[in-house]
């Protein structure tokens, strides 16, 4: 399907979708990067039988503080919600993580480089993954004490910590396994252990992703 030509953007070229999830009412759901109402992105659902709905146009809120550009597709949190991230915009125009209900109320959850020196990432090309204590987890491709990227947890509330910094560029999504208890990527970047002795055990229902993190 084109998402683009469907959403009234049928431009050649549009980056308009990634995996999109399987939600538990039996709808895909997903995003487009460069579609919508303000060509900064959308977050959709799509029936069985192929009725799809814009959830949300991104960058609908002035200097689009509700985020822009989603380049990951999304997660179902235990909740019922669907949670991801957005590349561009927010507070501070560098990406966000944001919650957005199956009726389409956005919630942005953190805007990226709130902290000096962005060390808290900027950037996110990925999505997150939600773990059995409830938080979410991530990483950016940019920020961080080495401005290389960062491994963040993010608790339901919006409260972001940075677990670690990478030595070079992240760009690979998280997988938890719970075998052992540090990350290790499988697109060459450095492994490092977070700060946390058991690490997030599992993951909440999500899309399957080609390649990623994982702890075996």
């Amino acid at each position: 399907m084109n998402c683009c030509a469907v959403l009234g953007m049928p431009r050649e070229g549009e980056r308009c979708g990634r995996p999109a999830l399987s939600a538990i009412n039996g709808n895909l759901y997903g995003t487009t990067e460069e579609c919508g109402a303000n060509t900064d992105g959308t977050v959709f659902g799509i029936t069985p039988s192929g009725t799809l709905t814009t959830l949300y146009n991104f960058c609908s809120q002035s200097g689009c503080a509700d985020g822009g550009r989603p380049t990951a597709g999304l997660i179902q949190a235990t909740d019922g919600n669907f949670h991801g991230t957005t590349g561009e915009g927010g507070a501070h125009s560098l990406g966000t993580v944001f919650e957005i209900t199956p009726g389409g109320v956005l919630r942005t959850l953190h805007s990226f480089c709130a902290q000096s020196g962005c060390r808290d990432g900027s950037f996110p090309l990925t999505g997150v993954v939600q773990a059995t204590d409830g938080n979410f987890y991530g990483t950016t491709n940019l920020g961080g004490a080495k401005n290389d990227g960062t491994v963040f947890e993010i608790t339901p509330s919006g409260n972001l910590t940075t677990c670690t910094v990478f030595a070079r560029k992240a760009v690979a999504p998280m997988v938890f396994s719970q075998q052992r208890d540090w990350f290790r990527t499988r697109m060459g970047l450095s492994t490092e252990r977070p700060p946390s002795a058991a690490g997030p055990p599992s993951m909440a229902r999500s899309s399957a992703y080609p390649w990623g993190w994982d702890r075996s």
